[in-house]
């Protein structure tokens, strides 16, 4: 796994956690770093900037940009093609999120051919990571990217998530109960074999999975934030992963499978 380039893109302000955090990933994979700033009605202090990066010996790129942080995006993107991208999250109370979304939320759907991590604004460092398995959904390729990437820069878990009142609403209609209760247990079962199996085959080892019970975009993020994870690892191509960056209390990263 190599991640030559990493994009790191300051939408709003500089967050100099951000800029810190993005070096581990740049050392660790000896990449080089590509910081894209959009500079709106203040002068961004490009010297403060350069003498924070230079500080952490870095191979390093700053390129200030003028409004259309979209466009700008896209263009970097097709210029430098990086293999991952930062950009700095925030979390936004409930009842504000009703009329006011994060950023990260309304490019989250333009981002599916590179990784991506959206560390909060008070994230400076990773020291553990979670990444969720869908055993009936995910890939090796996601399952081996996720891995390779966090193992390089935290101590990186397992966890998977068994939605059992999804299968009793069904089951319990169709079937009568003991049968249901016995046609659940095994597909909780299966589902945590299925899991081990795929983390086997995608990095090469047994490795202790977590397993709990409930909806996993709501339970997942909830286990992560109160068992002192850093960041929450999902597939960039899940299909509720909109759902997983509104519930994730943590910064998280979405990551692709190779290819």
């Amino acid at each position: 796994m190599d991640l030559n380039t990493i994009l790191l893109v300051f939408p709003e302000q500089i967050v100099e956690n951000t800029v810190y955090l993005s070096s581990k990933f740049v050392r660790a994979f000896n990449a080089k770093l590509i910081v894209l700033v959009l500079e709106k009605k203040e002068s961004i202090d490009e010297t403060n900037l350069k003498e924070n990066l230079n500080q952490l010996n870095i191979n390093y790129q700053i390129h200030i940009e003028k409004n259309g942080i979209k466009e700008k995006i896209n263009d970097y993107i097709e210029k430098f093609s990086p293999d991952m991208i930062v950009l700095p999250h925030e979390k936004i109370d409930p009842m504000v999120h009703i009329f006011k979304h994060p950023i990260t939320e309304k490019f989250v759907e333009r981002f599916d051919k590179t990784h991506v991590i959206f560390p909060l604004k008070e994230t400076k460092d990773i020291q553990k990571s979670l990444i969720y398995i869908d055993p009936n959904n995910d890939t090796e390729a996601y399952i081996k990217s996720a891995f390779e990437i966090l193992s390089r820069v935290s101590l990186a878990e397992f966890i998977y998530s068994f939605h059992e009142e999804y299968f009793e609403y069904s089951l319990m209609k169709t079937h009568p109960e003991a049968e249901a209760k016995s046609i659940i247990k095994q597909l909780y079962e299966e589902g945590i074999e299925k899991s081990k199996q795929l983390i086997a085959k995608a990095i090469g080892k047994e490795i202790t999975l977590k397993v709990i019970k409930g909806d996993p975009k709501k339970e997942v993020p909830f286990f992560a934030m109160t068992n002192g994870y850093d960041l929450l690892g999902i597939n960039i191509n899940h299909e509720d992963k909109k759902s997983f960056i509104e519930n994730t209390e943590i910064s998280i990263g979405l990551f692709k499978g190779e290819g």
